[in-house]
């Protein structure tokens, strides 16, 4: 597993940089670990590399349930005995006016909504894909994106973002060129990810 601190160090292998750079002035990787969360959450977004469950439960009379912890995009939602589904439906499905058990979800701001408001406590499992919940520090690992990836995709976003955000035009200007191999990098493990996914609902908010 690669910590943080590797992956920067290898951004900054491919960019030519010296360790007194101005991007990292007496030690401090600010700059760098910030473009690394950054792409840490993108990367988990775009390729739905990391796939877990929770289970949910709604309240009688409420209709609406807030997304598991780090949520980013739904594969599917299963009955309490986990051989029966929940179906997607679009919002305008949703009657307002009905109760019941619910049979069907959408994915609405942070919560899935479903088709008939609860009329009681009913539990679902939730399988679906996650991001990070928070910022890495410089010796924690990006665990969410398996280790045979970590330092072939990561590093390439850091080090495409070090020359777009340059204020020196003759390195800026290479910043579409590294930005290209990053996304040939990252199309490659989502194509590796991809086979598994029937339905992947993304949270409206992150389009």
């Amino acid at each position: 597993m690669a910590t943080a601190t590797q992956i920067i160090d290898k951004a900054f292998r491919l960019f030519d940089e010296e360790t007194d750079s101005k991007y990292e002035q007496d030690g401090d990787r600010t700059t760098a670990l910030e473009l690394l969360n950054d792409g840490y959450f993108e990367i988990c977004l775009e390729t739905l590399c990391s796939r877990t469950n929770a289970t949910i439960t709604t309240t009688p009379g409420t209709n609406g349930v807030d997304f598991p912890n780090g949520f980013i995009a739904v594969l599917e939602v299963a009955y309490n005995d986990g051989y029966r589904y929940l179906d997607p439906i679009f919002e305008s499905d949703v009657a307002v006016n009905k109760s019941g058990c619910p049979t069907g979800y959408v994915l609405t701001g942070t919560q899935f909504k479903f088709n008939v408001t609860p009329d009681a406590a009913y539990s679902y499992l939730v399988d679906y894909y996650t991001g990070p919940t928070a910022d890495l520090t410089l010796t924690e690992t990006p665990t969410l994106i398996p280790e045979i990836w970590q330092l072939r995709v990561l590093p390439h976003y850091v080090l495409w973002q070090l020359f777009a955000i340059d204020k020196r035009e003759e390195i800026s200007a290479r910043a579409p060129l590294w930005r290209a191999h990053y996304e040939n990098q990252l199309n490659k493990m989502a194509s590796y990810f991809s086979g598994e996914k029937r339905y992947a609902g993304r949270s409206p908010e992150l389009g």
